[in-house]
């Protein structure tokens, strides 16, 4: 498959300008984004020797082992939605058979009405101008080829036109590589239609499959079309109430909008329901507006972006499955224009307002790429389906150590024993989520596991979700340098599981913990950040709190173990929490430890070797209890109660 550059600067790729791209759309065979196969994760994240921070069943503690059935959506039937009411005509204003056709002739349809089409034709065309007339045919086992120069179905002027698939019709429109006018199918100047319950299939060798210079509107139909650019393109809006589609494409598989200079137009994708099954050289959605997927099938695999928007990308329902080369779902964050000048001609940054993801309803993703899972301003999943994303650096091994890549840079992430050369990745960034902003995650069953960063935004707030992250970077990390960076957990039903880190979560300002159950198992800091507050819920650290101000613990059950020289540290305001000790019998990876106060007991597995020295901070409330225990193995440690106050 041809390569391409998968990112670009602030908004919608316009594929116009992407350079080497192969005008040749993807066959099945072609291997497009990082695929389920773990072999190729880049991180690790299927060798349980890196995880079992919690339960013993450590097999168990990856990200789809945590998110067990709920993952079974995406495997479950296709279907196509809502097909359309119209299957056939009783009454037409004329029934055309084109193989009457001479070759190089039109059939011209001068008045609005119904006209059956059926029959085969090579170098021929239906025309349409019926000025402020509504036009509809009907497709009843039509095959037609083209002029050299003209679309297969070209409507110049009318009010509107509509396209029915008769029903048990198989429909075949080509056009030639010459085609001046971008689409097998092209209407212009008013709203397009498609509907029934038959098959059309498209072969576009010039530009798109079916072109609109308006609004374009699918009810319903079987569609296979294969397209040396779009395979479909509505410049006001594309909206898919139902319906099949296969489509393979040398450019995006659905684009709306223009950013073209001269021909600026602002388009929309809505899609409603029905099974959209889309490979393409670039991005599968792409849209110079918003994006709205509010029910259906949508699966893709593009070379470049799945969902890319100008504007807000709002997904309320179906399934989508995305599989990319590219960052998965992508919207613009808030950058600033640095060479924006006043009327004075002063330069000055002006900021530029960026476009927001939100997942919710019943909507379900997954996501496979080498990039982002999802890029944006904002980030809000709230969703009673499941979210899964996964990214995955792209590596290339080269002997000579002088790769270059396909847009032009690389980057060396060291050498293997296994690897004859330098291993390079792609110089893309591979996080799970990104915003400029916020990301807030409620009440949804959500797991990552990802190259970079799980979640990288200026704040963070999680409430009532089940969090799988795996990463060998950092999972949970806020930052800015404008307003406080701050990560909230809380909720009852909240459990966040972190599998494995670099730091667990990182803020720049404040860590909030409260309510539900927090498990974090990180290489250095389990939690870093200028304050970290504990007011309540079950919290299992592994390894060390690392803060510059406080760690004030207010209630609820904290347990640490770390590496750390000094003993773990904090203002308790439990009246008789637990102590700190140090035990080098803790050096162990894999064994099993077991935590008692009063009532609680929770056991863990250590995630890792401590080789040097472990401390073990153990805090619970209840004034009834008695002193804590440390059970390691045949070994038990007593921590003794009310020496934090």
């Amino acid at each position: 498959g041809s390569t391409v550059n998968s990112r670009s600067n602030g908004g919608s790729v316009d594929d116009d300008e992407v350079q080497n791209v192969s005008n040749v759309p993807p066959t099945p065979d072609t291997p497009i984004g990082p695929g389920t196969d773990s072999s190729d994760n880049g991180n690790g994240s299927d060798d349980n020797s890196g995880s079992g921070a919690g339960e013993l069943d450590t097999t168990k503690q990856t990200v789809t082992g945590i998110l067990g059935s709920a993952l079974n959506v995406f495997t479950q039937t296709d279907t196509f939605g809502g097909e359309g009411q119209i299957s056939s005509f009783t009454r037409y204003t004329a029934e055309i058979n084109v193989s009457t056709l001479s070759a190089g002739q039109r059939a011209n349809i001068s008045q609005g009405g119904i006209y059956k089409i059926t029959g085969s034709a090579a170098n021929s065309q239906i025309f349409i101008k019926a000025k402020d007339q509504d036009v509809t045919l009907l497709l009843a086992g039509v095959d037609m080829t083209s002029t050299s120069s003209t679309p297969t179905i070209y409507a110049e002027d009318c009010r509107s036109v509509t396209i029915v698939l008769a029903e048990g019709t198989v429909n075949k429109l080509s056009d030639t590589s010459v085609n001046g006018e971008n689409g097998v199918i092209k209407v212009k100047s008013c709203n397009l239609t498609l509907d029934g319950k038959g098959t059309l299939e498209i072969v576009a060798n010039a530009k798109h499959g079916i072109s609109n210079t308006k609004e374009l509107v699918i009810n319903g139909g079987t569609y296979k079309i294969s397209s040396t650019r779009h395979g479909i393109y509505g410049k006001l809006g594309v909206t898919i109430n139902g319906g099949k589609f296969t489509i393979n494409s040398a450019r995006s598989g659905i684009k709306t909008g223009d950013n073209e200079t001269g021909k600026e137009a602002e388009g929309k994708i809505v899609i409603n329901s029905g099974s959209i099954s889309i490979r393409c050289n670039t991005d599968g959605l792409n849209s110079i507006g918003t994006v709205e997927i509010n029910n259906g099938r949508v699966q893709i695999a593009a070379m470049s972006r799945g969902i890319d928007a100008t504007k807000d990308i709002t997904i309320r329902g179906g399934i989508v499955i995305l599989n990319t080369d590219g960052d998965a779902i992508r919207t613009p964050k808030t950058e600033y224009d640095v060479n924006d000048v006043d009327g004075d001609g002063n330069k000055r940054e002006v900021l530029i307002a960026g476009a927001n993801i939100t997942v919710e309803g019943s909507a379900s993703i997954s996501i496979n790429a080498y990039g982002n899972g999802m890029e944006g301003e904002n980030v809000k999943i709230s969703t009673s389906g499941a979210v899964y994303i996964r990214t995955v650096a792209k590596f290339v091994e080269s002997t000579t150590g002088e790769y270059k890549l396909q847009n032009g840079s690389y980057v060396v992430i060291g050498t293997e024993e296994n690897y004859s050369g330098k291993r390079y990745a792609l110089s893309t960034e591979c996080k799970g989520i990104e915003a400029a902003s916020e990301i807030r995650v409620t009440n949804t069953k959500i797991g990552i596991d990802s190259f970079e960063d799980c979640l990288n935004g200026t704040t963070v707030f999680i409430r009532n979700c089940t969090f799988a992250l795996n990463t060998t970077k950092d999972a949970i990390e806020a930052s800015s340098e404008k307003v406080n960076a701050t990560v909230t957990i809380e909720g009852p039903t909240c459990e966040l599981i972190i599998i494995d880190s670099d730091k667990g979560i990182k803020a720049q300002s404040s860590v909030i913990l409260s309510d539900g159950t927090t498990r974090i198992n990180a290489k250095t800091d389990a939690i870093k950040s200028e304050n970290v507050s504990v007011l309540s819920g079950k919290h299992i650290l592994f390894d060390k709190v690392e803060y510059e101000k406080s760690f004030i613990i207010k209630a609820g059950f904290v347990v640490c173990i770390s590496t750390t020289e000094n003993p773990v540290s904090a203002k308790c305001e439990m009246p008789n929490a637990s102590g700190v000790i140090e035990n080098k019998d803790l050096c162990v990876f894999g064994r099993i430890v077991t935590f008692q106060m009063g009532d609680i007991v929770e056991t863990v597995v250590l995630p890792k070797d401590y080789t040097e020295k472990a401390c073990v901070f153990f805090g619970a409330e209840d004034e009834s209890m008695s002193d804590g225990l440390v059970i390691i193995g045949s070994t038990t440690e007593t921590l003794v109660k009310g020496k934090l106050g």
